[in-house]
């Protein structure tokens, strides 16, 4: 109990910070990121580093194959056709990116809510991450289905903390240090 209090200590002063932002949107935040980060290769007009809010709000699963972890949550197994991924790589191309022309090998097609934390297959769930932004998530995101998984936090607290994230890139290794800290 005591390493979960601390865990919430630890994301609510990563979340919160300094800053006079109260809201706890999580959605808007992408936005942000960009003039967070210091990174070049994170400051490319080549590819989003944060998913767009009006094509990818993120969805939870609405049919699901089955039910997992303490909690019961609706699981979706994955399933996107080449048809799906090409259709999200356009529909980014079309706010001004430039996915189509970058080696495929260098972008996947994210769950913006991770299918382990109960997220869809839909569109609205998809987005193009390169490979310098999922290179920061992806061991955050296996961190989190774990803690979920074993019923440390309940699925809301695992999308909230992987949404931060996403948005805030150079967040990432506290939120995952404090997760692992719980594990």
């Amino acid at each position: 109990m005591m390493r979960y209090v601390s865990l919430c200590l630890v994301v609510l002063t990563v979340a919160c910070g300094p800053s006079n932002d109260s809201s706890s949107d999580l959605q808007s935040r992408p936005a942000q990121a960009t003039s967070e980060l210091s990174s070049p290769v994170l400051e490319s007009k080549d590819y989003p580093i944060a998913a767009d809010p009006s094509l990818t709000p993120g969805v939870r699963c609405t049919h699901p194959d089955e039910m997992r972890y303490p909690e019961h949550i609706a699981y979706c197994t994955r399933s996107v056709s080449k048809g799906k991924k090409d259709q999200v790589i356009r529909a980014y191309d079309d706010l001004g990116y430039r996915l189509e022309e970058l080696s495929r090998s260098k972008i996947k097609i994210d769950h913006y809510i991770p299918l382990c934390m109960g997220g869809d297959n839909a569109k609205t769930n998809l987005w193009p991450q390169y490979e310098a932004v999922y290179s920061r998530t992806d061991a955050l995101e296996a961190q989190l289905c774990l803690a979920l998984s074993r019923g440390i936090i309940t699925q809301d607290e695992s999308i909230e903390k992987m949404l931060y994230a996403k948005a805030h890139l150079q967040e990432t290794g506290t939120i995952l240090a404090a997760i692992k800290a719980l594990l």
